[in-house]
């Protein structure tokens, strides 16, 4: 994976893949799982064509800066930060990320009064929206703001009340909102292994046969 004008890798990472006696096989997967969410948050096969050439995956300046507004900012002594948001969202079932308010509601429609999920904002770019199935079997929408203050650090406001995640909002809004079933149908839990089936989620290992299966919370 190029980083089209980035020049200066995460050299923290590379020793870490190049040097794996630092540390145990479990925290190689994950963190080779924290780079595979990464790359495909970073790599839009549908949607940033220009930055796609022959077999390389290529990041292109627009792409990479669309995530660092979603994630971002960097800052010098929390770079890992932004991985460890990307990773603990694209395993959440409810977190949908790249698609448009249309796919939201195609993804909606038909389903329990209460099946939600979360996605980056079409129309705000430093946002992100909560949809849901209504009573009315309508589906709404809540805009949530990402906000930096002073000091670098990012918080999110949903309804002029501060929360320090999107998960920490998903959590204390449950009740207040209706947000009872994830909506399933996220591309991100390929990744994981993860499938969802019937308000269930189905871990399945590498030979494709079902690990476990637990309720959806």
């Amino acid at each position: 994976m190029i980083f089209l004008g980035i020049s200066q890798p995460n050299t923290k990472i590379l020793d870490l893949m190049n040097n794996p006696m630092y540390i145990s096989n479990q925290e190689m997967e994950e963190l080779k799982l924290k780079l595979k969410c990464l790359k495909t948050l970073l790599i839009d096969d549908d949607k940033d064509d220009e930055a796609l050439t022959g077999n390389e995956d290529r990041v292109s300046i627009n792409r990479f800066g669309q995530v660092m507004t979603w994630f971002g900012p960097i800052k010098e002594l929390n770079r890992g930060r932004i991985i460890d948001e990307i990773y603990e969202h694209l395993k959440s079932t409810w977190f949908h990320g790249d698609i448009t308010t249309q796919e939201a509601v195609d993804r909606l429609l038909n389903s329990e009064v209460g099946t939600f999920l979360l996605r980056f904002s079409t129309s705000s770019p430093n946002s992100f929206t909560i949809s849901k199935v209504e009573k009315s079997g309508l589906v709404l929408h809540h805009r949530i703001h990402k906000i930096v203050n002073e000091e670098g650090k990012v918080e999110f406001e949903l309804d002029s009340n501060q929360y320090e995640s999107l998960r920490d909002i998903i959590d204390k809004n449950k009740e207040r909102l209706g947000l009872i079933i994830p909506c399933s149908g996220s591309k991100y839990l390929s990744i994981f292994n993860i499938k969802t089936k019937g308000g269930y989620i189905e871990m399945v290992n590498n030979n494709g046969r079902e690990d476990c299966k637990m309720e959806i919370e």
